[in-house]
C-alpha cells in the first residue's frame, strides 16, 4: 500500500481520535466517522488545536459519505469501536461499500474467534479483516501504541510498514512495537516478540 494515501478510522472516541491525529502526522490523510455526530465534531476540532498534524482530517456525519471519501483508493480502515455486537453493526453498515483488495484493522482489542468468524465471511469478497490488539490506551494511540496484528500473511505484509511507522518505538533499539501475530486471530492481550 505504498500508494496509499488516506486512512478510515471508524470511531471517534479518545482512542480514534486519537489514532486520527497519530496517523496524520504520519502524512495520511485521515477519514473520521463514528456513530455519533457530536464524537466527530468534537474530534475535529481537538484536531484543529494541534499545529503538528500533516495529513488532512475530515469528520463524516454520515456513513455513506465516509466511505466515498476514498474515491478510487483501495480502502484502508481502522475500527476504533467497542468489540463484539457494534463491530458487527458497524460491519453491516458498510458491507456493501467494501471492495476486493479493502482492509480492515480491528484495533477493538476483539476475542479471537470473532476476527476468525469475520475473517471467513469477508474473504469470499476478497475483503481482509486484520486482527489488530492495540495497547496503551488513548495516550499510546496518540503518540504510537503497541499493536499484534493477525491475519492473511500478504495482507499483513502490506500494512506493517505503515503500522511500523506509527507504532510506539524501544527507546533501546528504536524497533516499532509492532510484529505479525500469524494467519488468524492473534487473540486479545497478546503482545509483539521481543
Amino acid at each position: 500500500m505504498s500508494d496509499l494515501k488516506r486512512i478510515g478510522i471508524v470511531g471517534a472516541g479518545n482512542m480514534g481520535t486519537s489514532m486520527a491525529m497519530g496517523f496524520s502526522e504520519q502524512g495520511l490523510d485521515v477519514s473520521l466517522w463514528d456513530i455519533s455526530s457530536k464524537n466527530v465534531d468534537e474530534a475535529i476540532e481537538m484536531c484543529k488545536s494541534q499545529d503538528t498534524l500533516k495529513g488532512d482530517v475530515k469528520g463524516f456525519h454520515e456513513v455513506d459519505e465516509f466511505m466515498q471519501s476514498f474515491g478510487n483508493q483501495r480502502k484502508l480502515l481502522m475500527f476504533s469501536i467497542t468489540h463484539g455486537a457494534p463491530a458487527d453493526s458497524v460491519l453491516e453498515k458498510i458491507g456493501d461499500k467494501l471492495s476486493k483488495g479493502d482492509i480492515i484493522l480491528d484495533g477493538g482489542n476483539e476475542h479471537y474467534r470473532n476476527t476468525e468468524r469475520r475473517q471467513r465471511d469477508l474473504a469470499p469478497k476478497g475483503v481482509h479483516w486484520i486482527g489488530t490488539g492495540v495497547s496503551g490506551g488513548y495516550q499510546a494511540a496518540r503518540r504510537g501504541p503497541s499493536m499484534s496484528p493477525g491475519g492473511d500473511p500478504n495482507v499483513l505484509d502490506e500494512v506493517l510498514p505503515i503500522l511500523e511507522k506509527y507504532a510506539a518505538k524501544d527507546p533501546k533499539t528504536g524497533r516499532p512495537c509492532v510484529a505479525n501475530m500469524g494467519p488468524r486471530g492473534s487473540g486479545k492481550n497478546l503482545l509483539p516478540p521481543s
